[in-house]
């Protein structure tokens, strides 16, 4: 309900408000905002549906990882990929 209300509304004025040509290099700063706020929303919210769908286990060991995933994300952009000598 809460998404119907605040959330849908919210995300319809980003993109009607991307549809648009900025005229002003100020106005572009706006819309490179605007973008952004839409799609950390869009990308939350598409995040929050998955949350939802998942068993009661895999979110207990989810939330139980918290900071760790950080942590993950940062080692694994940090790895190299090899290639064998078989390739």
């Amino acid at each position: 309900e809460r998404r119907r209300r605040e959330i849908e509304p919210t995300l319809s004025m980003l993109r009607n408000a991307l549809l648009e040509e900025p005229s002003t290099p100020e106005d572009r700063i706006a819309l490179d905002r605007m973008r952004g706020m839409h799609d950390l929303i869009e990308l939350t919210t598409t995040w929050f549906d998955d949350v939802q769908r998942m068993d009661q286990k895999t979110l207990s060991q989810l939330m139980k990882m918290g900071s760790k995933v950080q942590r993950l994300l940062e080692f694994t952009g940090k790895l190299k990929v090899v290639k064998s000598s078989k390739e």
